[in-house]
This record gives C-alpha cells, sequence and structure tokens, in this order.
C-alpha cells in the first residue's frame, strides 16, 4: 500500500478507470473488470465502483479507493502520486459518492462494510449543515476545536455564504475560508 509517482497523465481520472478494466482469461483474477462510475474528489480522492464479471457470469461490484497527490513543480518530472486500495483495506478515506456507494454489490467483508457506514455517516453529517447566510453565528460542539493562527475556532460568524464561504472568528483579525468545516460539530448561536 505504497505511492506510486509518476509524470501526471493528461486525463486523470481516464487513466485510473483505465487500470482498472481488463480481460483475463485465466489465472487468479480470471475473468474481466470494468469500471462503472468513478470520481475524483477535492483533487485528493479517487473512487469508482469496479465490477468484476467472472467466466460463469457471476458478478461483484466493489469500490476502488485511491488516495491522490499532485506536485506540478517536482524537478524530477513526478507530477502525479496515487496509493491505491480498495475498500476491503478499511482506507481512511470516506467521501466516496453516494451514486458509487449505490452500485456496490452486497459483502461480508468486515472493513467494506465499515469503510461503506463512514461514507453514509460523512455524506449524512455533510446534508445535515446548516446552510451559510452572512451575519450567521456558528459554535464548534466538539472537544477538538481546530486553530486557525494559533487562535481556537470556538464560534465563528459567516461574512460571505454560498459555495466558497468566508469566517471570522475573535482572536483572528481576517476573514479566512474554513473547507472543512463540515466535519466539525456545529450550531447555530443566536445573535
Amino acid at each position: 500500500m505504497g505511492w506510486t509517482f509518476q509524470a501526471k497523465p493528461d486525463n486523470v481520472k481516464a487513466y485510473l478507470d483505465a487500470g482498472l478494466t481488463w480481460d483475463i482469461p485465466e489465472g487468479i483474477d480470471i475473468g474481466s473488470r470494468r469500471v462503472l462510475a468513478s470520481a475524483i474528489v477535492a483533487a485528493r480522492e479517487y473512487y469508482a465502483a469496479v465490477e468484476h464479471t467472472k467466466p460463469d457470469g457471476t458478478r461483484e461490484v466493489w469500490c476502488a479507493t485511491y488516495m491522490l497527490q499532485f506536485a506540478p513543480s517536482a524537478p524530477d518530472g513526478l507530477t502525479f502520486g496515487y496509493k491505491d486500495m480498495t475498500e476491503h483495506m478499511g482506507p481512511y478515506i470516506w467521501r466516496c459518492p453516494l451514486r458509487i456507494l449505490d452500485l456496490l454489490t452486497e459483502t461480508d467483508n468486515e472493513h467494506a462494510l465499515r469503510w461503506r457506514e463512514k461514507c453514509r455517516e460523512y455524506h449524512a453529517h455533510r446534508a445535515s449543515a446548516p446552510k451559510l447566510e452572512p451575519g450567521m453565528k456558528l459554535r464548534v460542539v466538539a472537544d477538538n476545536v481546530p486553530t486557525i493562527g494559533g487562535a481556537p475556532i470556538r464560534e465563528v460568524r459567516v461574512v460571505v455564504g454560498g459555495r466558497v464561504p468566508r469566517f471570522m472568528t475573535e482572536g483572528y483579525g481576517l476573514p479566512f475560508r474554513w473547507p472543512s468545516w463540515r466535519q466539525y460539530k456545529m450550531e447555530v448561536c443566536n445573535g
């Protein structure tokens, strides 16, 4: 489960899809594989629903989960890296799109079952996050309070709402972006 680095392909998603697609008439992985659906999430993660069909016609659909890294100015030309895993390895990335999760066939693999549960929890948590409006105040309801510039982010005020929100917090005098805000349990404050 190490990293592989190389020159970045022109189309990363198509390149990774092609690496999961093949026909093998004999051997351990006899049968064929094809990607039913795939996605790159936040330029850091790749997920693919991979259908494996055996010669007898039985099929299984499982999820490939890759961590991605881009290094456009790497002096050695190795500008793209990936760490390839499957859901059966219990990866620690859980942002697989629901449309891909819904394609997977049943499994009894404990790692895969837990991983699928964590992905669905992630999406449920995101769906329950409040819609941000300018002037709204939020409080982090967790023990692991994040920081910015050394200042703890306990309460924030939304300066700009929408797709790319900006926040302000006491102890840090500038508006800031906080892409991971949905990962924290938050409550809306009055006043």
